[in-house]
């Protein structure tokens, strides 16, 4: 299941960054049963390679 999410920029920085994926993997693996996702983001791009860089992310290399 690839995700590649997108936050408005007039509610970022409030956390919505980190709970977004947290809820779509809880859907992903305990809803619908996945047993791999995958995030994508642009190397530039801070705010959400900082999320990808939470707790139980693995990095699968760079492209």
């Amino acid at each position: 299941m690839p995700r590649s999410p997108w936050v408005s920029p007039d509610v970022r920085g409030g956390g919505l960054g980190n709970e977004m994926p947290q809820a779509e993997l809880h859907l992903a693996f305990d809803g619908f049963g996945a047993r791999e996702t995958s995030s994508d983001a642009s190397f530039d791009n801070h705010p959400p390679n900082r999320v990808s860089h939470a707790p139980d992310y693995v990095p699968n290399g760079v492209t």
